[in-house]
C-alpha cells in the first residue's frame, strides 16, 4: 500500500513534466504578439535608461534587458543616438517565424525625439531592418521593414 502512495505522485509529476515539454505551438499570429510584446516591455525600460542618461542610449556593454519572465530581447547600440531591441520568435511551427527575429530600431532626430520602426532582424545583432520578406505575411503593416 505504502509503494502505491510514493509511486503515484512521482507518476503524476513525470506525467507533468511531461505535458510541460510538449506544449502545442501557437499560431503565427500569437508569436508575433508576444514577441512585440517581450518588445513593448524592454522599450519602456529602455526609455527609462534614456531618460536617465540625459536622452542617450547606452552602450550595448552598459546595458542589458532583464525581465521577471525571462524573455531574452538582444540590445545593441552603435552610438548614444541609436538602438536596437531584438527578439526571436519562438512558440510556432511556421518556419517563414520560427527562430527569426523582430526588431524595435530607435534612432535620435536633432530635436531629442527617438522614432521606433519596428522590423525584421537577420540576426541579434542588427541596428537597422533586414528587410526579411517572407515573414511580412505574418507581420502588422508597420512591422514589415
Amino acid at each position: 500500500m505504502k509503494r502505491t502512495w510514493i509511486a503515484a505522485p512521482l507518476l503524476c509529476f513525470a506525467c507533468g513534466a511531461m505535458a510541460a515539454a510538449e506544449q502545442p505551438a501557437v499560431s503565427p499570429q500569437q508569436a508575433v504578439s508576444a514577441v512585440i510584446a517581450q518588445l513593448e516591455r524592454a522599450k519602456a525600460s529602455l526609455m527609462q535608461e534614456y531618460a536617465t542618461r540625459g536622452k542617450a542610449f547606452p552602450k550595448s556593454s552598459e546595458w542589458a534587458y532583464r525581465s521577471n519572465a525571462g524573455e531574452s530581447v538582444s540590445y545593441n547600440s552603435r552610438s548614444p543616438a541609436s538602438a536596437s531591441l531584438v527578439a526571436t520568435i519562438t512558440g510556432t511551427k511556421n518556419e517563414d517565424l520560427y527562430n527569426r527575429h523582430l526588431a524595435y530600431f530607435a534612432a535620435t532626430k536633432p530635436d531629442g525625439t527617438v522614432v521606433w520602426t519596428c522590423g525584421t532582424a537577420r540576426s541579434a545583432l542588427r541596428t537597422s531592418p533586414s528587410e526579411e520578406t517572407s515573414m511580412y505575411p505574418f507581420l502588422p503593416p508597420e512591422c514589415r521593414n
